[in-house]
């Protein structure tokens, strides 16, 4: 576990690096089109946090990657920009300032 510390005028705010691939999930929970699939097994739900989600922090900036699966005949781009808004307003709750978010469409739920 990294530790990122901040220190400004009003104190010092520490992150651990666990910490931001949660924000990307809880950011991305409730999007319409994203495909769910946590599961109930601690080891292997971070293992699949792993996999769908890379962050690298770079002074005050951050840059995710996220590998998602999204249902059938929704329109991808739309929920693309979901996903990197939401992320974005997630992150502006800390101190780091989102640099580029990539969404990368790895799969397609198909109906049924």
């Amino acid at each position: 576990m990294k530790v990122i510390k901040r220190i400004n005028a009003k104190g010092k705010t520490a992150y651990s690096s666990d910490i931001l691939p949660n924000i990307v999930l809880c950011a991305m929970d409730g999007i319409e089109g994203v495909v769910n699939n946590r599961l109930s097994d601690a080891k292997k739900e971070a293992a699949r946090v792993k996999r769908m989600i890379s962050i690298d922090a770079s002074g005050d900036f951050i840059y995710v990657d996220v590998y998602v699966k999204v249902r059938y005949n929704v329109n991808v781009t739309d929920v693309a920009c979901k996903i990197q808004e939401s992320i974005k307003n997630a992150f502006n709750t800390t101190e780091f300032k989102v640099k580029d978010i990539n969404v990368h469409i790895v799969d397609v739920e198909l109906a049924g």
